[in-house]
């Protein structure tokens, strides 16, 4: 494993029905989340699994871009994310999630760093 390789551990235990509590043992203090799929199956008390998962790739490619922003000197004010996975059927019939699309927007005090960021696509 190389010298800066690292994981992240949750433990997700079963509550009721379908809900689940996601605990984070590497993170001291770190809240535990519910999670719970909508009705019917569930009753919907916290997010659904694809929503963390949602959640989980938004903070991910938001803290990326942070990083890239800063490394070029470009300091964000704010960066957001909007992030949408899609659920379907697979051919076997199952619902999986069939993709996600992220859509990040850093946001800057100074009009400099917009006008910085002007040339960039936007895809």
């Amino acid at each position: 494993m190389a010298a800066d390789a690292r994981s992240a551990t949750a433990h997700v235990q079963l509550v009721e029905g379908y809900r689940f509590t996601a605990t984070f043992p590497d993170v001291s203090g770190a809240a535990p989340i519910t999670v719970d799929e909508a009705a019917p199956l569930g009753t919907g008390t916290g997010p659904t699994p694809a929503a963390l998962l949602a959640a989980a790739v938004g903070g991910c490619m938001s803290a990326s871009l942070t990083l890239c922003l800063n490394k070029a000197h470009l300091e964000p004010d704010a960066v957001n994310a909007h992030v949408t996975a899609h659920i379907g059927r697979n051919e076997a019939g199952r619902l999986r999630i069939q993709g996600i699309d992220v859509e990040l927007t850093p946001c800057f005090v100074s009009t400099d760093h917009q006008a910085s960021l002007a040339h960039l696509p936007t895809t």
